[in-house]
């Protein structure tokens, strides 16, 4: 899980309590007093609300921090044969879908789909 991150959170970015629970309807609120500057759903049925920088208004790390939810992403990657060495991925190179990775490596063995968690 990544560091809580202000702006995007409130641009839509999916956020989650430190202990992972879904926060969502994230709002930032302009008080001239108080440090409660946040307010949003946890779990859809109850709401929660945190200083500017994500942190609970508790002293210390607490289950409820707010961290931004990881995002899973797909690609599509090529495999080739060079010499004696087969089966490995060239570069990382990391394609947006099937048809790109075909049309970039049309003399590819065999193309593949991958997906990992940022």
């Amino acid at each position: 899980m990544r560091e809580f991150n202000l702006e995007e959170a409130l641009a839509g970015a999916p956020v989650q309590t430190r202990d992972g629970r879904p926060v969502t309807q994230l709002v930032k609120f302009n008080f001239s007093f108080g440090p409660v500057r946040l307010a949003g759903v946890i779990d859809d049925h109850r709401v929660g609300v945190w200083l500017a920088d994500g942190l609970d208004c508790t002293f210390g790390d607490s289950p409820s921090d707010l961290l931004m939810a990881p995002v899973k992403k797909t690609g599509w990657v090529a495999r080739f044969r060079y010499g004696h060495c087969s089966g490995s991925y060239v570069d990382g190179v990391i394609y947006g879908s099937e048809e790109d990775v075909k049309a970039a490596e049309p003399n590819a063995l065999s193309y593949h789909e991958i997906s990992w968690e940022e």
